[in-house]
């Protein structure tokens, strides 16, 4: 890519000098054509003001009588005057001041200036080049004649070939210019890509929380302020990984050594057969436990994989929450009233995933609402909502209520408090269903769950 651009930089500054060198070439050709027809202007309104006596005592020159005719131009002798002197021509092209048989400077154009055109030519006269000036006479509106002047443009040719060949002569340095300049403009566009490749070369998982630098307000400092948003995601994603690792790990732990504690000393121990259907029945417990965690880890797996939310079919609100208080019924808890409206309200969804969200709701509230206070399931078009008097939750939790194996009392055993997979597993159900989960908590209140589903 560097030498993509070194290139195409080069490239681009050789035009921009080739330009710059027709449009100086041709300001100076105009300048130098512009003073020389100013001038030509001056001459030809001096002849045509004061133009020039004849003086009687001069002779024509021997074969040139008074007749005008088209041969060759006079040639003065050595001392004997200017040449390129103005020339003024009647209708047929003699000149009559000065008089004498002097050929018309330009032919074409003199045509064009009895047409009542003033017009400024160039022509070459014996290799000379003239810049040749032709300006109509009038009198009385008509045109009676025309006077030409000429001027020698060999000098301002010779000056525009010494412009060319200079401008020639600096194409080498001007080569090397542009490749230096477009190597330092290359490698000044380039620096900020170079000093982001290597500070994203240092970056790795130990040290996700480094950032790129940001300077300035360009495309690069756009690129690197949004590659910092990447890497402040993936340090959140990697924590939270991380995180989830070590309770996942922890929580399979417990059950496993409670498992492996129970079968040990069982086997060292000369128990009565009744001790052992006791610790045969912990074991059990315990792998209900851990198999338990198990299911709602894969579950959370699918649900990460997309593969939550399908086969979906109408389901009815009220035998759904039936099945849900059948399973979280308990003696001595908080009751369980819903508000359906209307009588025969359905939902569509999977009836599994939806039930689970609703079982692990109720548990939640069952867990934390004292067996005096209710607990209210309202269901309307398009909403469920679970509200529970119980002890609420502290403002600062909210926002990470949802988290895996987040529990806002971390002492809590799985017994107390569950392992704080179930709000995960109801927000990955809801969210797979194109729905959204929303909680609402005040501490001494109680605790208020909001579920949106599509109609």
């Amino acid at each position: 890519m560097r030498r993509l651009l070194i290139l195409w930089n080069t490239v681009a500054l050789l035009v921009l000098f080739g330009i710059f060198g027709v449009v100086v070439r041709g300001i100076v050709r105009v300048g130098m054509f512009g003073a020389v027809d100013r001038d030509l202007q001056l001459r030809i309104r001096r002849f045509i003001d004061f133009p020039p006596r004849p003086d009687p005592n001069r002779k024509p020159p021997k074969g040139q009588g008074g007749q005008g005719g088209q041969g060759e131009r006079e040639r003065p002798a050595k001392g004997q005057g200017d040449p390129f002197k103005p020339h003024r021509y009647d209708l047929s092209g003699r000149s009559v001041v000065p008089p004498g048989k002097h050929p018309l400077w330009d032919e074409a154009a003199f045509v064009r200036a009895l047409r009542g055109e003033a017009l400024t030519t160039t022509i070459k006269r014996d290799g000379e080049p003239l810049r040749v000036l032709s300006v109509p006479v009038r009198e009385g509106g008509q045109v009676v004649g025309v006077v030409q002047v000429p001027y020698p443009v060999v000098e301002v040719e010779r000056a525009g070939i010494l412009l060319d060949q200079a401008l020639l002569a600096l194409i080498p340095l001007v080569l090397l210019a542009a490749w230096g300049g477009a190597l330092l403009l290359t490698g000044r566009v380039l620096r900020p890509v170079t000093q982001l490749t290597q500070a994203a070369a240092t970056l790795g998982a130990q040290n996700l929380s480094e950032r790129l630098p940001v300077t300035g307000d360009d495309e690069f400092a756009t690129l690197a302020r949004t590659f910092n948003g990447m890497l402040e995601r993936l340090e959140v994603a990697f924590e939270q990984q991380k995180r989830f690792t070590a309770d996942a790990s922890h929580e399979l732990k417990t059950p496993l050594t409670r498992i492996k504690g129970i079968a040990s000393m069982t086997l060292l121990s000369t128990a009565k057969p009744e001790r052992l259907l006791v610790a045969l029945a912990d074991i059990d417990r315990a792998a209900d436990t851990m198999a338990q965690l198990v299911q709602d880890l894969l579950l959370l797996a699918r649900g990460d994989s997309g593969h939550l939310g399908e086969s979906q079919k109408s389901l009815s609100v009220r035998a759904l929450f039936e099945q849900a208080q059948e399973r979280v019924a308990r003696p001595e808890a908080a009751p369980i009233v819903l508000d359906l409206t209307p009588a025969e309200l359905t939902l569509s969804g999977n009836e599994s995933e939806l039930l689970r969200v609703l079982v692990n709701l109720l548990e939640n509230a069952l867990r934390h609402t004292p067996p005096d206070g209710k607990i209210t399931v309202t269901a309307r078009p398009g909403t469920l909502t679970v509200t529970d008097t119980g002890c609420g939750v502290p403002p600062e939790h909210l926002a990470r209520l949802g988290e895996r194996f987040y529990r806002v009392d971390s002492a809590r055993t799985r017994q107390g408090g569950g392992t704080g997979l179930g709000l995960a597993i109801c927000k990955s159900i809801v969210q797979a269903h194109g729905g959204t989960l929303t909680i609402e908590s005040e501490p001494g209140q109680g605790t208020r769950v909001l579920i949106h589903l599509p109609a």
